[in-house]
């Protein structure tokens, strides 16, 4: 017998496959458990729909993503901190500073997006990578500048 699954079932396959077993394991436990739906003509369109309409919407996502990647590649993020006598940076600059700075300008990450191994010290230009998901991560120049107090 072919089912759609509406859910994953280990070892059989995720939500929306269609997957072929045997009749007894369908009508015992996937049909009474609502994890499948048997494979009419009507499931099987319904099925295509939603998977189209998943589809786009991944598809806009990532468009979305790309743009935000985008402005961040042309963006520079400037950070002001108070330097001793010999240039050293009072504190350091972490993952809290570049976010705010992200969010000023009108990005909303997460602080696990940011991927700085460990906070910046020193004045001067320095590449922070970020990632926006899975496979696309942009490189946001940050700038660490004299405060004037």
């Amino acid at each position: 017998m072919e089912v759609i699954l509406k859910q994953q079932v280990k070892g059989l396959g995720k939500a929306g496959d269609l997957v072929k077993v045997s009749d007894g394991y369908a009508r015992n436990y996937l049909l009474p458990k609502q994890l499948a739906v048997p494979a009419t003509a009507d499931n099987r369109k319904l099925i295509e729909t939603r998977a189209k309409d998943r589809a786009q919407k991944q598809e806009r996502h990532d468009k979305k993503r790309r743009e935000i990647a985008d402005t961040i590649e042309n963006l520079t993020c400037s950070i002001q901190k108070q330097v001793s006598d010999d240039n050293k940076i009072f504190g350091s600059v972490s993952h809290v500073d570049i976010m705010k700075c992200l969010k000023d300008n009108g990005i909303e990450l997460e602080k696990k997006q940011i991927l700085l191994d460990k906070p910046i010290k020193t004045l001067g230009i320095h590449p922070v990578k970020i990632r926006l998901s899975k496979g696309l991560e942009a490189v946001l120049k940050v700038w660490i500048e004299k405060s004037d107090s």
